[in-house]
């Protein structure tokens, strides 16, 4: 009985320990900001765990209201046997709009894998987006902008919410987070 225990143990462990099938895997996506101004930057990231280095990086697709720049690859840590394959790209349009980010693939172990695609929005700050202070005896102009889901969202439902202080290059943020904005 202790044989059949200590098998069944050791099964258990073993078919747990087996890494996914390429058929498994898939290609991760993440955007930075999803609401931009006209020729501002967003970052997209894109990664893949696996236990070898994809032998390319990711088709960056075709569209003509949005560019597409690589800014690298990294490559983090995942388990002792996996590796997380980490790719940069940098999203910028300056048509206003919606536009979508269609799907990035990628061609690993014999396996296409796809990114989702992502909504990105263009547009001009609102005139009421502007204010002025005065900063070391200077008037300075600042900019704010909140962006909200366009749902309704469910009563005491969390909701993420887009936060961006568009700040006169002159000036310098040594350290901020939202507790020092309230």
């Amino acid at each position: 009985m202790k044989f059949f225990r200590f098998t069944l143990i050791l099964s258990v462990i073993l078919f747990n320990s087996v890494g996914k099938s390429p058929a498994d895997q898939k290609l991760s996506a993440w955007l930075g900001s999803s609401y931009v101004l006209p020729g501002e930057e967003s970052e997209l990231w894109l990664t893949v765990t696996s236990d070898s280095r994809p032998l390319e990086k990711p088709k960056t697709p075709a569209t003509t209201s949005i560019s597409f720049r690589f800014l690298g690859e990294t490559v983090f840590p995942y388990s002792t046997s996996k590796r997380t394959y980490t790719y940069r790209y940098v999203v910028l349009s300056y048509e206003k709009g919606l536009h979508v980010i269609p799907p990035f693939s990628l061609n690993h172990q014999g396996t296409l894998l796809e990114s989702p695609s992502f909504q990105f929005y263009v547009q001009d700050l609102p005139e009421n987006a502007w204010f002025t202070a005065e900063v070391g005896g200077d008037l300075q102009h600042f900019a704010t902008t909140t962006r909200l889901p366009f749902r309704t969202p469910f009563e005491a439902e969390a909701i993420l919410v887009e936060a961006k202080i568009y700040l006169p290059s002159q000036l310098q943020v040594e350290k901020a987070s939202i507790a020092n904005l309230a």
